[in-house]
C-alpha cells in the first residue's frame, strides 16, 4: 500500500515538472516567423528597411510594455549602406523636415510575427526578445534552407550565398545613461561571414554634426540680430508723416475772428473750436498773436501739409501690383471709396428703428476695420501656426513616449541645443509660450484698439528705439573699444607693452559691455526701449538739475553719466529723429507723489516693451528655425537623391523662371508709365531745379503746385526732391 502511494506521488511530480517545463521557454527553443510570408518574400537591397513589428493575434504586446534601456524594441532599422546609416544620425523627424525627399529609398514595413510554439515569445526576457528580433532582421525574416524544418512544416532559414555576404547593419534605438541623464542613440550591429554579431553605439557623423551646429548658430543669430529684419519703412521718417512746404503762387486771403466767448454776433462760413484744432500746433501759435474779438485780414503765402512716406510715389517703383492692390483694398479698406461701397460703409449697422436708442454710432466701416484688425492679429503668426501643426502632428507622440520611458526608468532628459528646439523641449503649452501668446495678443489689442494718445506714445517709443538702432555706427563702436584698449599707450608709454595685457583683462568688462550693447541689435533694442520709455514718459527734468550744490557721490555719478552720454552720442551717425511732436507726460503734477507715479509708469511700460520684445523674438525664432531646417534638409534630399528629384526640380525652376519673366514684362510696362507721368509732372514744376540746386543742408521737404492743363485744374504734386534725383 505504501509502495502504491509512493508511485502515485512520483507520477504527480513528473506531471508537474512536465507542465512547468512546457510553460518556460528559452530563446533557443522559441522561434518567430512572419504571419504573412508575402510581406517579406520580395525584399531586395534598398537604402534602408524600417520594420515595425507587432505580435499577431495577441491582446498584450510585450514589445510595447518592456521597460528597459532598449527604446522602442518593436522598431528596427536595416541599412545596407553608409547612406542609410547617415540617415539614422539625423533627427527622428527628418522625413517631415525634408518634405519626404530624404525617405526616397527608405521603405517602412509593418510586420506581424507569429511565435512558435505559441506564447513562447512573451515568456522571454526583454534582452532575449531583442536578440531574437535582431537575428531575424539580419535575415529580412526570410527562410534558411540549410536548417531542418520544424514540426509544423515551417522553417526559418534563408538561402546562404556561396560568395561573401553583403555587409548589412541592424540598428535600434537605445538609452545611454550618463550621470543620471539619458541620451537617445542608435545601436548598430553587423554580422560577419561566420555569423558573429558585433554591436556598438553609432557615433555621430562629423559633417552631420557640423550641419546641426551651423543650423543652431543661425538660430542664435536670428535671436540676436532678428530686429534688423524689420522693414525700415515701418519706423523711419518715411513711415511717419513728414511736413512739406507748398509755396503758393497766389496768396490765400481770408478773414478770421478769434474769440473766447461762445456767444457773438459774427456770421462765419466756418467755425472751429479749440478741440478741433488741438493738433494744429502752428495754427495755434499763429492765432495767439492775433487780436481777439476783432475781425482780422490774414494772408497765407505757403501751406504746410503732412504726408506719410508710403503715399509718396517714387519714380523707380510703380504704385500698383496684385499684392499691393489686395493689401490696399482689403487690409487698408480703400475699397470703401468705390461708388458701390460709399453709402453702405457710412451707414449704421443698427436698424433705423433702434438707432436712436443706441448712444454710440457704429458704421459698417467701423465694423469692417475691427474685423480686419482682428484678422491681421490672427494671421501674423501663421509661420508659428505651421510650427505648432508640425509639432502636434508629427513630433508630440515621440516626445511624450520618450518622457514616459525616462520617467519609468527614473532618468532625466538631456537637452541638446543643436538638435532640439524650445518648443520640443518645453511643449507649446509650457508657461513660457503661454506667456508669449498672451503678451502678443495683449500688445495687438493695445496697438489696435486702445485710445489714440496711449497708442501713439507706445508707437513713438518703439519707433524711436528702432530708429536709433538704424543709426548705430559699428565703426564708431570699434573706435571706442580700441580707445579703451589703447589707453595704456597714451598714459604709460613703453611700459604699456608690459602692462597692456593686464589692463586689457581688467578693463574687459567695460569694452565688452560697450561692444555687446551697441553691436547686438536685440540687446541694444531692449536698452533703447527702456531709455525712450523714460524720455517719453518723464517730466523732462534732469536728475542732476538742482539749485543746491551736488554731493560728492552725485557729482561722481554725474561725471560717469556724462561720459556714457558722450560715448552714446559718438556711436550714432545722426541723432536727428523724424519730425514728431514731443509727447506730453502722461502723469502731470509736481512733488514726490507725481514723481513716484511717473516712475512706476515708466517701469511698467519698460517691462511691457521688454517682455513683448523677448516674446516676439522667441516665437519668431521658433518659426524661422523650422523654415531654416526645412530648407536645409530639403536641399540635402535633393542633392543626395539627385537622380530621382532632378526632373521635378528642373520643372519647378522652369515654371518659376517663366512666371518671373511674365511678371517682369508687366512690371516694366507699369514702371515706364510711372516714370513718364512723373517726368511730365516735373517738367511743369518751375521751381524744382532751383530748389534742387541748393546744398542738401538748405533743402527742405518741398511740395510744388502744378497746373495740369489737360485736366484744367490745379493739383499738388508731392514728392521729395531726393526721390526725383535718386
Amino acid at each position: 500500500m505504501a509502495s502504491l502511494w509512493m508511485i502515485g506521488c512520483q507520477a504527480t511530480l513528473l506531471v508537474l515538472l512536465g507542465l512547468i517545463h512546457n510553460g518556460v521557454s528559452t530563446s533557443a527553443e522559441c522561434r518567430i516567423r512572419p504571419q504573412n510570408r508575402a510581406s517579406v518574400q520580395y525584399l531586395g537591397n534598398t537604402i534602408m528597411y524600417i520594420f515595425e513589428i507587432e505580435i499577431y493575434n495577441k491582446t498584450r504586446n510585450p514589445l510595447l510594455t518592456d521597460i528597459s534601456h532598449t527604446y522602442k524594441p518593436w522598431k528596427w532599422y536595416r541599412p545596407t549602406s553608409d547612406h542609410g546609416k547617415t540617415l539614422l544620425t539625423l533627427s527622428f523627424n527628418y522625413d517631415v523636415l525634408s518634405l519626404d525627399i530624404l525617405t526616397i529609398g527608405v521603405e517602412t514595413i509593418p510586420l506581424k510575427i507569429k511565435d512558435i510554439p505559441e506564447g513562447c515569445f512573451e515568456n522571454l526576457t526583454a534582452s532575449e526578445r531583442v536578440d531574437l528580433l535582431r537575428e531575424k532582421v539580419f535575415d529580412n525574416f526570410k527562410k534558411r534552407r540549410v536548417r531542418k524544418p520544424s514540426n509544423e512544416g515551417e522553417d526559418d532559414a534563408i538561402d546562404e550565398d556561396d560568395g561573401k555576404p553583403e555587409m548589412v547593419y541592424v540598428c535600434n534605438e537605445v538609452i545611454h545613461v550618463k550621470n543620471g541623464y539619458a541620451e537617445f542613440a542608435n545601436q548598430c550591429c553587423s554580422r560577419d561571414s561566420d555569423g558573429k554579431i558585433t554591436c556598438s553605439e553609432q557615433e555621430d557623423n562629423f559633417w552631420i554634426t557640423v550641419l546641426y551646429i551651423c543650423i543652431g548658430l543661425v538660430k542664435i543669430m536670428m535671436f540676436l540680430f532678428g530686429p534688423l529684419l524689420v522693414p525700415t519703412y515701418m519706423y523711419t521718417a518715411s513711415y511717419v508723416a513728414s511736413e512739406y512746404v507748398v509755396k503758393l503762387t497766389n496768396e490765400l486771403k481770408f478773414k478770421i475772428f478769434v474769440s473766447e466767448s461762445k456767444t457773438n454776433s459774427v456770421r462765419a462760413k466756418y467755425t472751429l473750436t479749440y478741440d478741433q484744432v488741438s493738433d494744429w500746433h502752428r495754427f495755434r501759435e499763429s492765432i495767439e498773436t492775433i487780436e481777439h474779438d476783432k475781425i482780422c485780414n490774414v494772408k497765407v503765402p505757403e501751406l504746410r501739409i503732412k504726408v506719410k512716406g508710403k503715399r509718396i510715389i517714387p519714380a523707380n517703383e510703380p504704385p500698383t501690383g496684385l499684392l499691393r492692390t489686395f493689401y490696399d483694398n482689403l487690409i487698408r479698406c480703400k475699397i470703401r471709396r468705390l461708388d458701390p461701397f460709399k453709402d453702405c460703409c457710412n451707414t449704421s449697422i443698427y436698424s433705423p428703428r433702434f438707432e436712436p436708442l443706441i448712444k454710440h454710432r457704429c458704421t459698417w466701416e467701423n465694423l469692417a476695420m475691427v474685423f480686419i484688425k482682428l484678422l491681421m492679429l490672427l494671421l501674423l503668426p501663421v509661420p508659428f501656426y505651421l510650427r505648432m501643426f508640425i509639432y502636434y502632428r508629427f513630433e508630440e507622440g515621440e516626445f511624450i513616449s520618450r518622457k514616459d520611458m525616462l520617467k519609468e526608468l527614473g532618468l532625466k532628459e538631456t537637452y541638446n541645443p543643436f538638435r532640439m528646439n524650445f518648443i520640443q523641449y518645453f511643449s507649446p503649452t509650457h508657461g513660457l509660450f503661454i506667456a508669449a501668446y498672451s503678451l502678443y495678443i495683449l500688445s495687438g489689442i493695445v496697438i489696435g484698439f486702445l485710445k489714440d494718445d496711449i497708442r501713439d506714445i507706445l508707437k513713438s517709443i518703439v519707433r524711436s528705439a528702432f530708429h536709433d538702432m538704424q543709426n548705430i555706427s559699428r565703426t564708431s563702436v570699434l573706435q571706442q573699444v580700441l580707445g579703451v584698449l589703447l589707453w595704456p599707450f597714451r598714459k604709460l608709454g613703453l611700459l604699456a607693452l608690459i602692462s597692456c595685457p593686464l589692463i586689457s583683462v581688467v578693463t574687459a568688462p567695460v569694452w565688452s559691455v560697450v561692444f555687446v550693447l551697441y553691436c547686438i541689435p536685440t540687446i541694444y533694442l531692449a536698452h533703447r526701449l527702456v531709455y525712450h520709455s523714460k524720455e517719453k514718459l518723464g517730466s523732462g527734468n534732469s536728475f542732476f538739475e538742482s539749485d543746491k550744490p551736488l554731493k560728492k557721490a552725485t557729482r561722481m555719478v554725474h561725471k560717469v553719466h556724462s561720459k556714457l552720454k558722450k560715448i552714446d552720442n559718438s556711436v550714432h551717425n545722426s541723432r536727428r529723429h523724424y519730425d514728431e511732436e514731443k509727447q506730453s507726460p502722461c502723469v502731470s503734477g509736481f512733488g514726490r507723489a507725481a514723481a513716484l507715479r511717473r516712475f512706476l509708469l515708466q517701469v511698467f511700460v519698460s517691462l511691457f516693451c521688454l517682455i513683448v520684445l523677448v516674446s516676439s523674438i522667441v516665437l519668431f525664432v521658433e518659426a524661422v528655425g523650422l523654415i531654416i531646417e526645412v530648407v536645409v534638409f530639403t536641399m540635402m534630399g535633393i542633392i543626395v537623391n539627385a537622380g530621382s528629384t532632378l526632373r521635378y526640380v528642373s520643372m519647378a525652376l522652369l515654371v518659376i523662371v517663366y512666371m518671373h519673366s511674365c511678371y517682369d514684362n508687366v512690371y516694366d510696362n507699369y514702371l515706364t508709365f510711372n516714370s513718364t507721368v512723373i517726368e511730365a509732372v516735373m517738367d511743369k514744376v518751375e521751381d524744382l531745379k532751383k530748389v534742387a540746386s541748393l546744398p542738401s543742408s538748405m533743402q527742405e521737404n518741398a511740395a510744388f503746385q502744378v497746373k495740369l492743363t489737360f485736366y484744367l485744374q490745379s493739383n499738388f504734386a508731392l514728392n521729395k526732391v531726393s526721390n526725383f534725383y535718386r
